[in-house]
């Protein structure tokens, strides 16, 4: 995309098989107040109307562009390929089923352009389900992830956002340039989040401007029973391999770019949260075992240790 025809904001979805929401995404980004964006839809081989659908918007307005693979190359990869094809200073992933409020947009770009020291900008978030009933508010659930300390913004990141919905922030292109993206590993997600928070601070916009859906086709809703490599590329599927193993080394590495001074804090915390989700996984695994897995049963509620 030459540099003449990019937006100011570029909003990347990503979707597989997604009829059901999509046409209620992409309305919710034709609602914005601010207009200087640009819409790639990278289409992970869907088989069934999501083709047609995104195909008669794009027919409609400019500022949509359709792309499709031949076959499916896993949830990361699909992501990824939004953000490569973009060349916008802001940029936003927005899955397929969620949807924004009016001024979201326009108050994420607001706070990045007033403040420079800001990696990425997120909004208060509401849950809703199929329907678009909101089940759940989720509100200052990165309490000091504008710090200027890394270390407590890396404390933010692994204990202070257990869905990891702040992914979908708007983040400066340069902070993602700076981060290995998506990663194909299960989690990868929050591995993203870590890498931005070295780059820069996390701003947060008070209102109520971004709805995540949670719905039975969401693979958070079935990681219990589903192959975590299965949805990281199927070419690749194995179910003998837990996801933690690949996580793991990934993010020391991460902690490793911090001075030396707080590295250690950071190893710990890495350690921790590990431990934490392999006893959430062994719940799934070990039916025996679940019956324990209360919150702070097994393992503490360790964002209540870390409130400002």
């Amino acid at each position: 995309m030459s540099s003449d025809q990019c937006a100011s904001v570029t909003i990347g979805i990503p979707v597989h098989n997604g009829e059901k929401f999509i046409t209620a995404t992409l309305n919710s980004v034709l609602s914005q107040t601010y207009n200087n964006y640009k819409i790639i839809i990278c289409d992970n081989a869907s088989t069934d109307n999501t083709p047609q659908i995104c195909r008669e918007y794009v027919r409609h307005d400019p500022r949509f562009l359709y792309i499709r693979n031949d076959i499916n190359i896993g949830a990361p990869r699909n992501f990824n390929k939004c953000f490569e094809h973009s060349c916008s200073e802001f940029f936003v992933w927005l899955s397929a089923d969620d949807v924004y409020a009016p001024t979201y947009l326009e108050r994420c770009v607001d706070l990045l352009t007033r403040r420079a020291d800001l990696a990425m900008v997120y909004t208060d978030c509401e849950i809703i389900d199929e329907n678009g009933s909101v089940i759940e508010w989720v509100s200052k659930y990165y309490s000091m992830a504008d710090s200027s300390r890394i270390i407590l913004r890396l404390v933010s990141v692994f204990f202070q956002d257990p869905r990891a919905v702040s992914v979908f922030g708007v983040f400066r292109r340069n902070c993602l340039e700076h981060t290995g993206l998506t990663r194909n590993i299960f989690n990868g997600d929050r591995l993203l989040l870590a890498e931005a928070a070295l780059t820069g601070k996390f701003g947060r916009v008070p209102e109520f401007l971004f709805c995540n859906r949670s719905h039975s086709g969401r693979f958070s809703e079935n990681w219990g029973r589903l192959s975590g490599s299965e949805w990281m590329d199927q070419n690749q599927a194995s179910r003998s391999r837990h996801p933690l193993w690949a996580w793991f080394p990934v993010s020391m590495c991460i902690v490793a770019k911090l001075p030396l001074s707080t590295r250690w804090i950071g190893y710990l915390f890495v350690f921790v949260y590990a431990s934490k989700y392999f006893l959430f996984w062994l719940a799934y695994k070990v039916p025996s075992f679940r019956r324990h897995l209360t919150c702070g049963e097994i393992v503490p509620n360790l964002s209540s240790l870390f409130k400002a």
